[in-house]
């Protein structure tokens, strides 16, 4: 999304032209990715009946800076139906503190759903704006979802910590979920 002239990334808050909205699509996702070791940067994802992204099948992708159920200031509201990234693969990096953190909200049942294992989801904000100081829109069920899977790390380090808001948890560990780390 970056090489779109005018694009950029960093500085945070990003400016990003493309725009993937599902207004007309009906029943969809906004992009569903199976080849595994692919890179989504610099995209606007929002409108979507079912889930923003999905991260399926393979993995070893790496998802940054981007705007999953907002507009393209990351200020407005325009949620997915269901996630802004629904990640069934295993060993995905999400976010990255020093230029691409992504911006996950308004979406109807979370903003990250994680059912794979060795995921890192890494300086992101979750159900605010781009700011992470103000809430977007209608607040999203849950900020991280994680239903099953093993060694998920939800931050990881020092000054790598998410912002993380929902209107029922923050970070829900469900459904047979084991080893967690979340900081």
């Amino acid at each position: 999304g970056t090489s779109q002239p005018g694009a950029s990334c960093p500085p945070w808050p990003p400016t990003l032209l493309i725009e993937i909205n599902g207004a007309a699509a009906g029943t969809a996702n906004g992009l569903q990715i199976s080849a595994g070791n692919s890179l989504i940067h610099g995209l606007v994802v929002n409108g979507f009946e079912q889930s923003g992204i999905v991260l399926d099948t393979n993995g070893g992708n790496t998802v940054t800076c981007n705007l999953i159920g907002t507009d393209v200031t990351g200020t407005t509201a325009i949620g997915n139906g269901a996630h802004g990234l629904q990640v069934s693969s295993s060993n995905n990096i999400i976010g990255n503190v020093e230029d691409g953190r992504n911006v996950f909200s308004a979406n109807a049942q979370s903003g990250l759903f994680l059912s794979g294992s060795d995921n890192y989801v890494i300086g992101n904000i979750i159900g605010a704006n781009v700011t992470g100081m103000e809430l977007v829109g209608v607040v999203q069920d849950t900020g991280v979802h994680i239903a099953g899977g093993s060694n998920n790390h939800i931050g990881q380090y020092y000054q790598s910590e998410n912002v993380i808001s929902g209107k029922g948890d923050g970070v829900l560990i469900a459904d047979g979920a084991a080893k967690k780390i979340v900081s």
